[in-house]
């Protein structure tokens, strides 16, 4: 089944919670963010508003949605959860947010690194001593629930450090992961590998010179040491991993993949084929505010595509992704999903 949902309004992507529910978001002229949430088979459950730059809602949970955000026009960003049927509660935490894959969430600020479930009570948490001059540039968590914490210096040239928390919530010691990393030409993020620990890749713009990407290697579990990234991995530099419910695969995005398609891999790099969504979306449904079924063939596929927390395969396609305007202020959006593709 494919619904498709086609609106003027300016697009923020899609996300999928771990009941099918989804989450759209479109942004207006003056900066505030509206959000609404449909149901698997597209009937609307619930709209909530934030006021300009207040929205953040981008960690899906079992049910309903989590990020940093505000309620009120002039109030401080706060960790928020809304639920499938838009109520929503608050926490005074703010800072570094990011989705746990076991369920919940993982957050930094003021010093203490704190673990969620997905009702957002704490699992844990745990108060980080940095190296002088340091701080927390990003974090991640692996499939086991250990977190990798990237450490970097407000400078034009830093040394990135790394420093791990175990799943339950005991820090180690920082260690060095790339020295003399230039600001604005060096950037480094981190991807899940479904067997445990992180994958390490590292993005270089030199100058006029085309950006590069490599992935440079892999870190088990807690380990402070670089392992080689595996070679189905290494000639796929520009892949975006996803690991699968049962996390034994991933749907594999990015060249060499096509456009408006994953494909699906093994832990060990065997292609298992591809989910190719580019005929069901070469159409163009443009129907302010009506929410149909629609399939078939079409123009050349261009869409920005996510995949939910239950498997759910979602759409973005806007004046960026393929669809004309018809005027400066009404550009039309087109939110498609498959309910529960990969489940």
């Amino acid at each position: 089944m494919r619904n498709t949902l086609a609106l003027s309004a300016g697009a923020l992507g899609a996300l999928g919670d771990g009941a099918g529910n989804v989450l759209t978001g479109s942004e207006s002229k003056f900066g505030s963010v509206g959000y609404r949430i449909y149901s698997p088979d597209g009937g609307l459950l619930a709209a909530q508003g934030f006021p300009p730059e207040g929205g953040g809602l981008s960690i899906p949970l079992a049910s309903g949605f989590a990020g940093i955000a505000s309620l009120a026009f002039g109030d401080n960003p706060t960790l928020l959860r809304v639920l499938a049927d838009g109520g929503v509660t608050v926490l005074p935490n703010s800072g570094i947010a990011v989705a746990d894959p076991r369920g919940g969430l993982v957050l930094f600020g003021d010093g203490v690194l704190t673990a969620y479930d997905d009702e957002l009570n704490p699992r844990w948490a745990a108060s980080l001593t940095l190296p002088s001059q340091q701080q927390v540039h990003g974090l991640t968590v692996e499939v086991t629930g250990n977190v990798l914490v990237l450490l970097g210096m407000n400078a034009r040239v830093f040394d990135l450090g790394g420093l791990w928390v175990d799943a339950a919530g005991h820090p180690g010691m920082a260690f060095l992961i790339a020295p003399g990393v230039v600001i604005d030409e060096d950037s480094f993020s981190l991807a899940p590998d479904v067997r445990g620990g992180l994958f390490l890749r590292h993005r270089a713009c030199r100058g006029s010179a085309p950006c590069s990407s490599e992935w440079q290697g892999r870190y088990p579990a807690l380990s402070t040491t670089l392992e080689a990234a595996p070679g189905w991995l290494s000639s796929r530099p520009l892949a975006a991993l996803v690991p699968l419910e049962g996390k034994t695969a991933y749907a594999v995005a990015g060249l060499p993949v096509p456009d408006c398609a994953f494909e699906v891999v093994t832990a060990d790099g065997v292609s298992c084929g591809f989910a190719d969504f580019s005929a069901a979306l070469a159409t163009s449904p443009i129907v302010p505010a009506n929410l149909m079924a629609n399939a078939g063939s079409g123009s050349p596929c261009r869409a920005v595509l996510n995949i939910g927390r239950d498997g759910t395969v979602l759409s973005l396609r806007s004046r960026d992704t393929g669809l004309p305007c018809t005027s400066d202020s009404e550009c039309p959006v087109s939110y498609d999903w498959f309910p529960g593709y990969f489940r």
